[in-house]
């Protein structure tokens, strides 16, 4: 592994359909999760990261008006996070 990367990233040139049902979800919604028109749980973060063998910065998917998600035992979601921001 040589660094983090974005979700779209890692998927560039693999079968995204394959990842999607790895994760549990279906391609469609992983298209729309790409596209920015839907934003992933924490779970599911973590489920992409868990699936891209920790390639995937889970990161990339925080806003800055987000609450801290790092830690805990606490369910939290991520919706409305949008790419390329931190998790603080």
């Amino acid at each position: 592994m040589q660094g983090m990367e974005t979700l779209s990233q890692y998927l560039n040139g693999k079968r995204k359909g394959e990842f999607a049902r790895a994760v549990g979800i279906s391609p469609a919604y992983l298209s729309q999760i790409l596209g920015g028109m839907r934003s992933p749980s924490l779970s599911l973060m973590r489920r992409f990261y868990a699936a891209s063998g920790g390639e995937v910065d889970l990161n990339s998917w925080a806003t800055k008006r987000s609450a801290t998600v790092k830690g805990g035992g606490g369910k939290r979601s991520a919706q409305g996070c949008t790419p390329k921001d931190s998790v603080v």
